[in-house]
């Protein structure tokens, strides 16, 4: 499910922006999966007219995973990459 890579990527965008001079402060949270998954096949097994409404109302996915950390990422990276 992308645990292990997410915190590679995490900790390599943490790595650059540190080399090019920016102040990074680091975490990494490690979730229980067991749960995380098993609330996953008990959303899925119901019809989404049932899903709770806080899912039903949810941003897709890829706006949640692309906007907090590439649109504060992107403008760092770019001016890190033209300073060098």
């Amino acid at each position: 499910m992308g645990r292990s890579r997410n915190g590679v990527l995490g900790d390599t965008y943490a790595r650059v922006l540190k080399a090019r001079g920016f102040p990074v402060t680091t975490e990494f949270y490690v979730d229980d999966l067991g749960r995380q998954a098993a609330t996953l096949v008990w959303i899925w097994s119901m019809p989404p007219s049932q899903w709770p409404t806080e899912i039903r109302q949810a941003p897709a996915l890829g706006d949640l995973h692309r906007t907090p950390a590439g649109d504060q990422a992107r403008p760092l990276l770019r001016a890190g990459l033209r300073a060098g």
